[in-house]
């Protein structure tokens, strides 16, 4: 599996963010406690698919540079009124470390215990992961078919930082719009879960990092998903807005309670 040093272009800028975010562009969505939540509207670009391909499958002789590939995203389906908003959340746990917070996320099987809204999940092997939620009625649910990639690096002081990425997987089999000479062979589409709306485009990275003076965490996440079926953006806002500040709170009680496997 390929290595990536801190000066990578994509873990340069992630970890930069934590000691300024870069919000240019970027609307105040709402204040949880010690999150902030920003949107935008959808830039039409998958930042992170090509080097989540790279850290689960690739050798270090088959990297991509980059700064020289291009990539053609699939289509997205406009919301009823011809808006999607990516996320960006910015925040602090004071008190969960980051190494906690990172095994809790991906965890999926610890998750079922405190994620109400999950529903099932499989994992297809090489990386690769199938997820199914629960969406609020009269929405149906939706299914994820994924790839994971978790990398660990430093910022600028020698502090660890965790990250992980993730990118969907397109009916196309192309989970981030890499050249096909590129695409893993393994890569895995299972028939759709019946009575679900499989997400076509997804992506998100997270990035944890220790506080200098107390046990807890900084915490940035950039997040889009297209969530298909023609809902009206309104509809949209209001399940992000009713979901997040239950989501926040049980992943920090999950954190609390968590014992990591032997």
């Amino acid at each position: 599996m390929a290595t990536f040093p801190a000066t990578h272009p994509i873990f340069k800028s992630l970890t930069a963010e934590l000691a300024g975010p870069d919000l240019e562009g970027w609307e105040p969505f709402r204040d949880l406690h010690q999150f902030q939540f920003y949107r935008r509207p959808y830039t039409g670009a998958n930042p992170y698919g090509l080097v989540v391909d790279q850290l689960a499958t690739a050798t270090d002789d088959t990297l991509i540079d980059l700064a020289t590939s291009t990539t053609t995203p699939p289509s997205v389906t406009p919301a009823a009124d011809g808006v999607l908003y990516e996320y960006k959340v910015i925040g602090v746990f004071a008190d969960v470390d980051a190494r906690t917070l990172d095994r809790v996320y991906t965890d999926l099987d610890y998750r079922k215990s405190w994620d109400i809204n999950m529903l099932r999940h499989t994992d297809l092997g090489h990386g690769q992961f199938s997820y199914a939620v629960k969406y609020p009625f009269p929405l149906t649910n939706r299914e994820y078919i994924y790839r994971i990639a978790k990398h660990t690096t430093e910022d600028t002081t020698g502090r660890p930082v965790y990250v992980t990425l993730g990118a969907s997987l397109t009916v196309e089999g192309n989970y981030s719009g890499l050249p096909g000479q590129y695409r893993d062979p393994h890569t895995q589409d299972p028939p759709p879960l019946k009575g679900s709306t499989r997400i076509q485009q997804y992506f998100q990275a997270l990035v944890l990092a220790s506080l200098p003076s107390s046990p807890g965490c900084q915490v940035l996440m950039h997040y889009f998903e297209d969530p298909d079926g023609n809902i009206p953006a309104f509809l949209v806002n209001w399940v992000i807005k009713a979901g997040v500040p239950a989501f926040i709170k049980n992943l920090r009680d999950a954190c609390l309670r968590y014992k990591p496997r032997p």
